[in-house]
């Protein structure tokens, strides 16, 4: 398993670029977990050429701070070397928390 989270608190183009997800390592899935303090975030999620997941509400929260457990997550399958793209587009100030982690075939 490969993780990658942070916080954020303008519209990011690519949340994953310059770390370990922004391409795929290999065969296998993509979870993404996101919420923000405010209720008027939105998130797109990317692999290769296709966005399945496009100008999603992210869910709203007291704190932004993720829950691996309790928080809602998307699941994406993913194919070795496509780029990854995690974008967010920041409506009323306030901060944003993601984590993304991928699984290998081997792992699932």
């Amino acid at each position: 398993m490969i993780s990658v989270g942070g916080t954020f608190t303008a519209t990011a183009p690519n949340l994953l670029a310059n770390s370990d997800l922004q391409s795929a390592p290999g065969d296998g899935v993509i979870i993404v977990q996101l919420k923000a303090t405010q209720i008027d975030w939105t998130f797109s999620l990317s692999a290769g050429e296709e966005t399945p997941i496009r100008n999603q509400k992210l869910p709203g929260a007291a704190a932004s701070s993720i829950n691996q457990n309790d928080d809602p997550s998307v699941t994406l399958p993913v194919l070795a070397g496509q780029q990854l793209v995690l974008q967010s587009t920041v409506g009323t100030a306030g901060t944003g928390s993601y984590l993304a982690r991928f699984y290998g075939e081997d792992e699932l």
